[in-house]
């Protein structure tokens, strides 16, 4: 039974993360999850099962009562641990909710009057889910053992960063939702029993992995890195994205890309987010960036030009929510391939296809900047042809607090809606086709610049930097009368 298969989103994350908490504070041997009978966490001391989890993630605001806790879409998490009671081990109830103040505790344990006792023993004895039928004195031993741990995902992350540090192994936030997305992909296998030093490894950062990490240049060459890169801008499913790669790359073996995808989550070049509930793998910005400004600088360190300007922790800012954004993820996926054969789901939920890999074999970075610059080049333009409307943001007014989507719709409402620019824009783009020819990807790229106008909303300084990153467009500027 394959685990992505099973569970998918916070619910899952927590019980991960949960059960991976306790596990490295009991210092014990070896974890499984998900096991035969279905334990959410199964906790082994050398050979030895010591402790089965239970985990709930309840997005209600209410506590656990006891119909809830017993009985709850008929089946409650009680039931599940008591249907996995063994009289050896512990029972561990891992929950986001507090119990209903109704209930005592007893140490760890929960107390529960006689009367509700009875109650409970009479629906259990028609419950046909359980596998073993109760009596007071088995069913008041099985409350009484059970042990409560309350918290939510932010704490188990942060105190498990802490604990982690404190073992003196290295770790960070990135780290520990790859272990979640190892464990929610088809690498792992439902109970599957992981030992204490592979866990880890996995979740930790060793001083040598770090001096060996991947430099940005290794992406920009037709390497498996760069294909795994390229695709992920688009973000999937750890296992959708691994199906769909070798399918369409079927010169490599899994085990290839699995380890590529670990070396490329240390170098940071891309990263675990949590999406609609789920964990997928995205492209991170950081090697495009690197990429862009190191050509910028060589280009100032070999100009006379005042233009060539070192790109500010500003820019990097704004270039990082651009590559984020919906409107790059659209105008990119707009200008490559044609939507035939090969169905993915976009991180932000909208449905393309492709007809191929979506990787070129040309250097991706390559690539990729200089179809930003044809996107910036095209914002430099209007901003000299519209320059008596005052249309493009300053880069101080830019909001560093919400998203590129977000800034560039209330920019868009508040300087843009109202003018009356629009045929000017599309007679303008009509002329530039008729220079550029019947080339159909250059028609897609005006009609999608065109259709979305976002690129109105860009900061002037920052446009102004950006637009020399490759060659220089020359034969857009031509094409928009600007070499006259």
């Amino acid at each position: 039974m394959i685990m992505a298969r099973i569970h998918q989103g916070q619910s899952f994350n927590f019980q991960i993360l949960s059960a991976l908490s306790y596990f490295l504070e009991r210092d014990l041997d070896y974890l499984a999850f998900e096991g035969m009978n279905y334990e959410d966490s199964i906790f082994q001391k050398a050979n030895t099962i010591v402790a089965i989890g239970e985990a709930k993630y309840r997005s209600s605001t209410k506590n656990w009562t006891l119909n809830a806790l017993f009985f709850e879409n008929g089946k409650g998490p009680f039931i599940q641990l008591w249907n996995n009671d063994r009289n050896d081990i512990d029972l561990l109830f891992f929950t986001n909710k507090d119990i209903d103040k109704k209930l005592n505790f007893e140490n760890f344990g929960i107390k529960i009057s006689d009367n509700d006792l009875q109650r409970i023993l009479e629906k259990l004895k028609d419950n046909e889910q359980i596998n073993k039928k109760p009596n007071i004195r088995d069913l008041k031993n099985f409350i009484s053992r059970i042990q409560v741990f309350n918290s939510d995902i932010k704490t188990l992350e942060n105190k498990l960063q802490e604990s982690l540090n404190d073992e003196n192994y290295k770790t960070n936030l990135e780290n520990i939702r790859y272990f979640i997305g190892y464990i929610n992909s088809d690498s792992y296998k439902s109970g599957e029993f992981l030992y204490r030093t592979n866990i880890l490894k996995k979740i930790s950062i060793k001083e040598s992995e770090n001096k060996r990490q991947l430099d940005y240049k290794t992406i920009n060459s037709d390497n498996i890195f760069a294909k795994i890169y390229f695709e992920l801008i688009w973000s999937r499913t750890s296992q959708g994205f691994l199906n769909s790669f070798l399918k369409y790359n079927p010169e490599y073996l899994k085990e290839n890309v699995e380890e590529s995808i670990e070396k490329l989550l240390e170098s940071k070049f891309i990263k675990h987010i949590n999406y609609d509930e789920k964990v997928v793998l995205k492209s991170n910005y950081r090697p495009l960036f690197e990429y862009i400004k190191n050509n910028i600088n060589k280009r100032k360190d070999t100009s006379k030009k005042e233009e060539y300007l070192s790109l500010t922790s500003l820019d990097e800012i704004i270039f990082k929510k651009i590559f984020n954004s919906k409107w790059f993820l659209k105008i990119l996926t707009t200008n490559v391939g044609n939507p035939v054969e090969h169905t993915i789901q976009l991180y932000n939920g909208e449905i393309i296809r492709f007809e191929k890999s979506l990787c070129p074999s040309t250097p991706i970075l390559s690539d990729l900047a200089n179809f930003l610059e044809e996107i910036f080049t095209v914002s430099r333009i209007f901003n000299r042809k519209l320059q008596n409307y005052n249309i493009f943001p300053h880069i101080s007014e830019f909001n560093k607090i919400i998203s590129f989507d977000e800034f560039t719709s209330i920019w868009f409402e508040k300087q843009i809606k109202n003018l009356n620019i629009d045929s000017f824009i599309t007679n303008e783009f009509r002329l530039a086709q008729e220079y550029l020819g019947d080339s159909e990807s250059t028609k897609i790229f005006l009609k999608s610049l065109l259709d979305d106008k976002t690129w109105l909303c860009i900061p002037l300084e920052f446009i102004l930097k950006m637009q020399k990153i490759e060659r220089g467009q020359m034969t857009f500027l031509a094409a928009f009368g600007m070499l006259n």
